[in-house]
């Protein structure tokens, strides 16, 4: 038995280069984003300078994400992130007019440690 001859492989056709997927026009993503703000936003407004700016940031994007496929959750974060802006401005007030109050507490105690004789801090 005699070898078959090869032959040779023909040229590979060139590959056209890759076309960018096209992106769609959904805003998902914003209001997932939303409803995290939201949520974080509640637990930061203890702290008003905290929970006040992301329970902003969460109102826009919530805003920014009604149009898409997740509006629920864009309502959702607005509502959320609208609740933690009423905490954090409730929380600020609450600690401007309460300091004073504590301050006098505390000058009360260092007087009363004074006239025990014990150590002041």
């Amino acid at each position: 038995m005699q070898p078959q001859p090869i032959e040779p492989i023909p040229p590979v056709p060139p590959v056209p280069p890759a076309q960018p997927v096209p992106v769609s026009g959904d805003r998902k993503g914003l209001a997932i984003a939303s409803l995290v703000l939201g949520i974080v936003s509640l637990c930061a407004s203890i702290f008003w300078f905290c929970g006040g700016p992301i329970a902003i940031v969460g109102v826009i994007l919530g805003i920014l994400g009604l149009k898409s496929t997740g509006r629920t959750m864009a309502l959702i974060g607005i509502i959320l992130s609208a609740i933690g802006i009423i905490l954090a401005i409730v929380i600020a007030i609450l600690g401007a007019v309460s300091g004073p109050f504590w301050q006098r507490i505390y000058q009360q105690m260092l007087q009363m440690q004074q006239t025990l004789g014990a150590p002041t801090p």
